[in-house]
């Protein structure tokens, strides 16, 4: 519960900030429309799925595997200020 409450607080916290930073960072519109439609067509398909992995795997390791993504995704976020880091 602790994981889900801290993962939802940062998603919104980034979300909420991501298409200002892209505006910051000077790129256009059309361009941070583009990341932020990636971000919910990838956000959205693994909850079809997630069941089925915490029946074969356990919460445990699926949640560790879930921090472990969302810690690649932010180190890529760190790496520049394209679109794609966004």
């Amino acid at each position: 519960m602790i994981c889900g409450l801290v993962s939802y607080l940062l998603m919104n916290f980034i979300m909420t900030a991501a298409r200002l930073a892209m505006r910051l960072c000077g790129i256009s519109r059309e361009q941070s429309n583009l990341g932020l439609q990636w971000h919910i067509i990838a956000m959205y398909p693994p909850s079809f799925f997630t069941g089925r992995l915490i029946t074969r795997f356990g919460a445990a390791r699926v949640v560790a595997t879930g921090v472990v993504c969302t810690a690649a995704a932010a180190a890529i976020g760190l790496l520049g200020i394209d679109t794609m880091h966004f």
